[in-house]
């Protein structure tokens, strides 16, 4: 109920701001973000962790709404741009809390001209916790596609991320693996977005390293270029059985105007084996585009 509540009260003061804007043009050049994300692990003790973000974007041309759906309009015209972002998360397990922020950077390449496309970022953060306990993280992801068409993109996607507690524990997560996404024009202004993924999933906490196979699902549709609504689904199965399980969400997003659009995301896994835990996520989204 807290998370509904605090989402419910997020998109409000969107929407009120939302309706102060200009009549704004049909394409962009820049696109700022904001987020904030509650996860709740039902571990003993719980796990916490509040994440707020802000981030933008700057294209290197503008990006036009044409007829798309206004979600996927940087994707079907093959924008290129660069991107910056800033965030606070506060991570809490029992008596002990631990906060503080993290910055990250990274390109997105595409050209209507050129069959491949690529993006790249890194991370790093380092949360100051209690008695002296600190937890640095850093992350670098990237992803290298082929356009089938101009619609359709497949190709391989890597990420990794490092958590270093204190020199106390120290975790390594590695995802990689092919992926597939097409934006399927239904005519009338409906169009349908659906991604699929499947790959490896390796977790090294320092004695071992195990490796998870999983697959993944998405998808949006969209009743007008403005309006969305999708899913999601992803299975993971190997030898992480702490990792073993279900993950399904849902998810929606509104363009108030063709500058400013919110968001809401509602996902949960479901672990299958004993030793996992199951993990609740919430999040509220705002876009500004100029």
């Amino acid at each position: 109920m807290r998370a509904w509540i605090l989402i419910a009260t997020f998109l409000s003061g969107l929407a009120t701001a939302a309706r102060a804007q200009d009549a704004p043009p049909q394409s962009y050049r820049f696109e700022l973000s904001g987020s904030w994300m509650l996860t709740s692990t039902d571990s003993s003790p719980d796990i916490d962790i509040n994440e707020f973000a802000v981030g933008g974007m700057y294209f290197l041309a503008p990006v036009s709404l044409a007829n798309h759906p206004w979600n996927e309009a940087a994707f079907l015209e093959h924008a290129k741009g660069i991107m910056a972002g800033v965030q606070w998360t506060k991570f809490e397990v029992g008596p002990f809390s631990a906060d503080g922020p993290s910055i990250g950077a990274g390109f997105l390449y595409a050209d209507k001209e050129e069959p491949i496309a690529a993006q790249f970022s890194v991370r790093y953060g380092t949360l100051d916790g209690d008695m002296g306990i600190d937890v640095d993280r850093i992350g670098l992801s990237g992803w290298v596609g082929y356009w089938l068409r101009q619609n359709a993109l497949v190709g391989f996607a890597i990420d990794h991320e490092e958590t270093d507690v204190s020199g106390l524990l120290d975790i390594k997560q590695t995802r990689y693996g092919a992926f597939g996404k097409t934006v399927y024009d239904l005519g009338g202004g409906r169009a349908i977005n659906a991604e699929a993924r499947v790959g490896l999933a390796s977790v090294d906490a320092g004695a071992s390293a195990d490796t998870n196979f999983e697959i993944g699902l998405e998808g949006d549709y969209y009743f007008t270029p403005r309006f969305s609504v999708g899913a999601a689904l992803n299975l993971s199965v190997g030898d992480a059985v702490s990792r073993e399980g279900l993950t399904y969400g849902v998810r929606g997003s509104a363009w108030l105007s063709p500058r400013v659009s919110v968001g809401v995301e509602l996902s949960s896994f479901r672990a299958s084996d004993s030793q996992g835990a199951d993990i609740d996520t919430a999040g509220a989204y705002l876009t500004v585009r100029l």
